[in-house]
């Protein structure tokens, strides 16, 4: 009896989530439609940073788990899934540990103000978008809230699982009558040129001369979103198609990759790809 049940709830596990991501997948526009850039109604803007420090990461990786589905199968998957979460636990130990010098001499540092000073300056730069005065929310829990016209901007930053790259993102959601008309996720990430395949050692370097790489890199990538999310916001159907297109160079940066929109920027080694949304990489000189 505990065979068919068990499976019967994995199947309709697995059907929710399936359901779930299909439906993500039609709720979230990536870019915006003709109509929907038209209109000279004031939108107000909504930045979120909650983070009051840069963030750790890890990568645990994937678990092979077995074809052919049976019980005891499923019981090797629960097992292995245990212990991918006491690995996950003791890397972000060790990730926490690591980071404590970055997040040191990062004490102080005004993020808040450049998560609003970019967004501002983004927004200003989009012609058919009357944005409003953007204010800063610490509170997660109030994205999404209803409003005629809405523009929302929620930033975080870390370190990369090998601290290599200092990485910004930007969930960028567009809202008009209380209906998403978009949403996508915008990358700008700093990477070290002399990284070293010890995590400490990256560590150290962000760390060094009180920061100095770090606080660059920092600053760096969120002016670098003053350009990114206009370029979100404006980019058109055609424009995916085109990303899309199976002759399309492709590019690798920081572990991602996609086809390539663009090279050069910051510097000559700069690259602007499509990852799921826009991904820009900059290697320190």
């Amino acid at each position: 009896m505990l065979r068919p049940i068990l499976i019967l709830g994995l199947c309709a596990g697995l059907h929710s989530a399936v359901a779930d991501a299909s439906q993500g997948k039609r709720n979230d526009p990536v870019t915006l439609s003709a109509k929907d850039r038209t209109s000279a109604d004031l939108f107000e803007v909504r930045v979120f940073l909650p983070q009051t420090a840069i963030e750790s990461t890890v990568d645990v990786g994937r678990v092979a788990r077995p074809p052919s589905g049976g019980l005891l199968d499923t019981l090797i998957v629960y097992s292995l899934d245990d212990k991918k979460k006491i690995l996950s636990k003791s890397l972000k130990d060790k990730a926490e540990h690591t980071i404590q010098p970055v997040r040191g001499v990062l004490s102080g540092f005004d993020v808040d103000a450049l998560a609003l000073t970019s967004s501002a300056k983004a927004l200003a730069t989009i012609d058919w978008l009357h944005a409003g005065t953007p204010a800063l929310h610490k509170d997660m829990s109030y994205t999404g809230q209803p409003g005629e016209n809405v523009a929302e901007i929620s930033f975080r930053y870390d370190l990369s699982p090998d601290f290599s790259s200092i990485r910004v993102f930007a969930d960028v959601r567009l809202a008009r009558n209380n209906a998403v008309v978009f949403k996508q996720t915008v990358t700008s990430i700093v990477q070290l040129n002399k990284r070293s395949f010890e995590h400490d050692k990256n560590a150290l370097l962000w760390s060094e001369d009180d920061g100095k790489r770090a606080k660059e890199a920092i600053v760096d990538s969120f002016r670098q979103m003053e350009q990114l999310i206009p370029i979100a916001l404006n980019m058109t159907s055609a424009d995916l198609n085109a990303f899309g297109n199976k002759n399309r160079e492709q590019g690798f940066a920081a572990g991602y990759n996609g086809p390539i929109i663009k090279r050069g920027g910051l510097s000559p080694d700069d690259i602007l790809i499509w990852s799921n949304g826009l991904l820009f990489l900059h290697v320190l000189p």
